[in-house]
């Protein structure tokens, strides 16, 4: 008996999807009466409804974190951590962390992070990215009532935790002039 149950939740996305295209069958076979109109009436709607659903896995930088990160949020600082994940099988061992509070930086980060376009990859690894960096911003919530919360972001060269880049930035330009920076007091890990 459980390995019904195994089966069927390994299927049930399958299954699920097959009622419902029979009851689609069905509600539209009550207003086509030909076979040929039906079924491309079908076929149109499942290809409809997969375009849409995979345009839905397309977003911007800016949209992903907008709850957090907008117009009138104050950035009180941008912890950047690098990580070494060459050695490690894939987790990340954290080499030197640095807490930005300098607003002009904390903008060219920013900047740089707001031209990203991304796409959801629901097979990707949120862990052993390059950088960790942790966005404290504060927000208000209603008058004189203030929220202070943080975005935590998993970055390398191709992807923000989850999300793919598919689009050609420098998203990591500031980031990589500060780890190439003297004057940058980093803490390093032992």
């Amino acid at each position: 008996m459980n390995i019904f149950f195994n089966v069927l939740m390994l299927f049930a996305n399958f299954l699920l999807i097959a009622v419902l295209i029979g009851f689609l069958t069905f509600f539209m076979s009550l207003f086509f009466k030909k076979r040929s109109t039906l079924i491309a009436s079908v076929i149109i709607v499942i290809f409809g409804t997969l375009f849409i659903v995979d345009q839905m896995q397309y977003t911007t930088f800016q949209k992903l974190v907008s709850d957090q990160l907008n117009e009138e949020s104050i950035v009180e600082s941008i912890s950047i951590t690098i990580n070494d994940v060459s050695e490690s099988g894939g987790l990340p061992v954290r080499v030197a962390r640095v807490k930005i509070e300098d607003e002009e930086i904390i903008k060219r980060i920013l900047q740089d992070f707001s031209d990203m376009e991304l796409k959801r990859d629901v097979d990707a690894r949120q862990t052993g990215r390059d950088y960790s960096v942790r966005i404290l911003t504060t927000n208000e919530v209603k008058e004189n009532f203030l929220e202070t919360s943080s975005i935590s972001l998993e970055l390398d060269d191709y992807y923000v935790n989850e999300y793919e880049i598919v689009n050609k930035t420098v998203h990591l330009k500031t980031i990589e002039s500060l780890v190439e920076n003297d004057e940058i007091d980093w803490d390093y890990y032992e």
